[in-house]
Formats: structure tokens, C-alpha cells, sequence
């Protein structure tokens, strides 16, 4: 699982990249060394995908072959496929990702970083945000800002 909007332009547009051009590597905690790869079959960018708004903005990478952790690491656990709930204000979520450490940096960790952060309400976000924020996102970090997801991050 990803962002759409890394596929629908970045590599499809900018490097002409192809789904048989692309590796997944897993079973690590580093970006770049360890754990296995596997090759991507197929990329499946939601097809209500939203360029200019980043609504729906999620894709689906299948592989050619099964993806298997070894221990001690082992699969995050996604939502039911038919629920359509999202956390309810103040639940804990956690975030993961590679993406950068500071706001406005463009390096990314090396090592996979996680933070756990609270929802908050959607009232409260479009207040922050406005009609940034649609009916299909929500929004989670610490009203102080210091602890948050930033860019490069995936939320589980």
C-alpha cells in the first residue's frame, strides 16, 4: 500500500517507470540494505483519485510473488476490507515511514521511523486546514505540532 499521487505522476510521467521497473523491499527496517525484494506486478492507484485535492490518494502494489515476514517482524494488520469507519477523535494511531524528519526537509530517514500520534476531530482540522481536508481523510498529530507524521509517511 502507498500514496497514489507517488504513481499517478512522479514515475509513471516524470521517470517513465512501469510497475516491472519497481521493488518492494520488505522483512527490513532500512530504505535502501537488507531483508528481501520483490518485484511489482501491477500498480492499482484508486480510480476516484484526486491530483489537485489528494483525495483517495492510495494504491495498492500487487507483487509477483508473496511477500512473508520472518520473525520477530511480521505484517501490520490492515482494516476490513467493507468497513468504511475511520478512528474516532482522540483514538491513538500510528504512523510509520521512511519520509523526512523535519518539516520542509527533503532527505529521508534511512531507518524506518514510527510515532504514535491521537486523531483529531475533523471539525478541528478543517478548521486548520479547510476544504483541504475531504470527507475521505482525517487528520492526527499533537496541537502542540511536535509530535506528528510528515511528509514520506503511511498511517496504520
Amino acid at each position: 500500500m502507498s500514496r497514489a499521487f507517488c504513481f499517478e505522476f512522479n514515475l509513471t510521467q516524470l521517470f517513465r517507470a512501469s510497475a516491472a521497473d519497481l521493488q518492494i523491499r520488505y522483512n527490513s527496517l532500512y530504505h535502501a540494505k537488507g531483508g528481501h525484494l520483490a518485484l511489482v506486478a501491477q500498480i492499482l492507484v484508486h480510480q476516484q483519485f484526486d491530483n489537485l485535492t489528494n483525495d483517495n490518494d492510495i494504491a495498492l502494489l500487487q507483487t509477483t510473488s508473496p511477500m512473508l515476514p520472518v520473525a520477530p517482524l511480521s505484517a501490520v494488520r490492515l482494516p476490513n476490507p467493507t468497513s468504511v469507519d475511520v478512528p474516532a477523535d482522540d483514538q491513538l494511531i500510528t504512523v510509520f515511514g521512511w519520509g523526512a524528519l523535519e518539516e520542509n526537509d527533503t532527505a529521508l530517514s534511512a531507518q524506518l521511523k514510527s510515532v504514535t500520534v491521537s486523531v483529531t476531530s475533523t471539525k478541528t482540522c478543517t478548521s486548520i486546514y479547510g476544504d483541504a481536508i475531504t470527507e475521505n481523510m482525517f487528520c492526527g498529530g499533537e496541537p502542540n505540532g511536535k509530535v506528528d507524521a510528515c511528509q514520506g509517511e503511511t498511517i496504520f
